[in-house]
């Protein structure tokens, strides 16, 4: 059944059997999912059909076939470095060609051109590298911590006793992880704590303000992570003005 819905041209659920198996990849059917992507029924799927391997690369559980790797990684990198493909699904073909490679060596940045999009060279590090950009990012999701963290010192009195430490870490892991399902579980956590209505409220002022278009990445990754959160047709506007400007690569306008 599951199969069945995935290979449904124009079904905007179709990715949603993906989605699941990604949990579970030991009941996944990690054969037909990995047939999928080198022949995929819809290019819809390319994105979670390149996740979901890459989940099963990392589980273990799998064991295709020197052949079927091969293929794979070629899929992967070709996709990653065709310009004409969407960066969300660049994104994803980089994942899985870093989980081959090994996520904790520099094989997936060897493999970029120097002039390869910034966000995929960021992606590309290894696990463990730390140079002046990740410092930076690390400074922006302390930033947005403490911003939230003053909000609510003033709304909740419970809050008063201290700051959150782990709240900063939490949000560099959602901003600007480098692992998709590490970066999925954080967010979940984070969308499922008392933060939320402060994280809405803190996304939604820096995207009003114009000033993260200065850096596509971090834009990008601020719109990801207020598409989790965002409610009520305020919200809609911060995105619409994103989606509607000229003056936003069309990357962005589209993570919007």
């Amino acid at each position: 059944m599951a199969q069945a819905v995935v290979v449904q041209k124009g079904n905007p659920t179709s990715f949603m059997p993906l989605k699941v198996f990604q949990q579970i990849p030991e009941k996944a059917p990690a054969d037909w999912i990995s047939r999928a992507l080198l022949n995929p029924p819809d290019r819809w799927l390319l994105r979670e059909l390149f996740s979901s391997v890459a989940v099963l690369v990392g589980s273990g559980t799998w064991h295709p076939s020197s052949e079927r790797l091969r293929a794979i990684r070629r899929e992967s990198i070709e996709t990653t470095l065709d310009n004409d493909i969407e960066l969300e699904v660049r994104r994803s073909s980089l994942q899985l060609f870093r989980a081959l490679q090994g996520t904790g060596t520099s094989g997936a940045a060897r493999a970029l051109p120097p002039g390869a999009t910034p966000e995929l060279l960021y992606l590309a590090k290894a696990d463990g590298a730390g140079d002046q950009q990740i410092a930076r990012y690390q400074g922006i999701s302390a930033r947005v911590a403490a911003e939230i963290q003053a909000v609510g010192l003033r709304s909740q009195s419970k809050w008063a006793r201290g700051e959150d430490p782990g709240l900063g870490v939490i949000l560099q892991l959602c901003l600007f992880g480098r692992s998709d399902d590490l970066r999925s579980a954080s967010t979940s956590i984070l969308t499922s704590s008392g933060y939320v209505d402060l994280l809405r409220a803190v996304l939604a002022r820096d995207l009003n303000s114009g000033k993260l278009h200065e850096d596509r990445l971090v834009a990008r990754a601020f719109i990801r992570m207020f598409g989790k959160v965002a409610a009520g047709p305020g919200d809609g506007g911060a995105l619409l003005r994103v989606v509607c400007s000229e003056h936003i690569d069309i990357d962005t306008r589209i993570q919007a």
